[in-house]
């Protein structure tokens, strides 16, 4: 039997490491575009949801994905992105063949919807896509107001 020498500090902060990893396993979102993706998994992207009287506009950061493997598509009440991030690697047939030694960014397909704030008019949706970057504008459905009618006295 060999002596060991007890680390109680690295033994703790390993076991709220592994505490944590077990408390946020179960979310469907990452917390930031980098945190929690598994090996194998694709993290999804990050959005941004803004609202105005007259449109809702989304914006995504979809890094090394290109138009071609990006589809968009919404109805009144939720926009669905769907992509794939292919690997370099594939590309590369007499290229580098050393063994990585830190391997962070991933490769693989998502699909993500967004359910909006307010009902929109899906057929003049516009999106734009440029450096990773996605916006789409979405006008708000008119909806039916009250109509105020002034009554004249006899």
């Amino acid at each position: 039997m060999s002596v060991v020498r007890w680390e109680p500090i690295e033994e703790t902060v390993e076991r709220m490491r592994t505490d944590m990893d077990r408390l946020f396993e179960g979310l469907r979102f990452p917390l930031t575009p980098f945190q929690f993706a598994k090996e194998g998994e694709v993290r999804m992207p990050v959005v941004d949801v803004e609202e105005d009287g007259k449109q809702v506009v989304l914006t995504a950061e979809l890094p090394g994905v290109s138009k071609e493997h990006l589809e968009v598509e919404c109805n009144e009440r939720l926009v669905s992105l769907k992509a794939e991030m292919h690997s370099e690697r594939e590309e590369k047939k007499n290229g580098h063949n050393g063994r990585f030694l830190r391997k962070e960014r991933q490769y693989g397909a998502f699909r993500r919807m967004i359910e909006l704030p307010a009902p929109i008019e899906a057929t003049q949706a516009k999106a734009t896509f440029k450096n990773g970057l996605l916006r789409v504008e979405l006008p708000k459905k008119a909806m039916p107001g009250e109509k105020t009618v002034r009554l004249q006295f006899d």
